[in-house]
This record gives structure tokens, sequence and C-alpha cells, in this order.
């Protein structure tokens, strides 16, 4: 996975850790395999999402060992398809029932080679 994100110095400031944001990433669901694969996703079942979904993402600086990933479309709800399922997509159904939407938020280490980073700051 390739993210090419920007920083976003409001975001920022509101959030008071290091923000950056991506517009148009699409999110393909063997991207849930691998995270599950790499145990960062644990309850989360590929079978019942779409293909791909446009979505956007927000990085933050946790510290200097890891970042958190939130892929996100507020116009896309979670297909219906996760609820028969409950064990296997209870991570889905809890984003979906906080957020009414498609929402994915992962920790990850700031070294994890699965996802290529590329930070740009205009300042």
């Amino acid at each position: 996975m390739y993210i090419d994100a920007k920083f976003d110095s409001e975001g920022s400031k509101l959030a008071q850790k290091l923000t950056f944001v991506c517009n148009d990433f699409e999110f393909k669901k063997e991207f849930i395999d691998e995270l599950k694969k790499d145990k960062l996703l644990k309850f989360a079942d590929s079978d019942s999402l779409p293909e791909t979904i446009t979505c956007q993402i927000i990085i933050y600086y946790q510290d200097l060992w890891s970042i958190k990933i939130i892929f996100f479309n507020p116009d896309i709800p979670f297909p219906s398809k996760i609820y028969d399922e409950p064990l296997l997509n209870k991570e889905l159904i809890n984003w979906d029932d906080q957020n009414w939407f498609f929402w994915v938020e992962i920790n990850v280490p700031i070294d994890y080679k699965w996802i290529n980073l590329n930070f740009q700051m205009d300042i």
C-alpha cells in the first residue's frame, strides 16, 4: 500500500499531534486481509466489503515509533452484510456504530514495511 499524504497544519493544531491527510485514496478489500495477516486487525472480514472504496485518510503521529491511520468516507455506509457475521466483523461493526459511515482505524509501527508513506510538508 502506498500513501501520499500532505501535512495538515490546522489538524495538527487541533489534535496537538503531527497530522497528515490524503484525499481520494482507493481502499481495497485485500488491504483488510493483509492487515489481519499482520495482526493489526483482528475482527474484520474482507468478504463483507466492496472491491474498492474511495476514501480519505488522516494520519496522526502517536509517538516516535507509531502512527494511527484512519481511512474514512462519510458518504459511504458500511454494507449491511457486515452484520451477518458479527463475530468476524466486530471491529467493522464498532466503527459503523460509532461513525455511521465507512471508517477503518489502525495503529502501525512507523517502520511497518507493507505501508509505504510519503509525507509532504509545504510550509
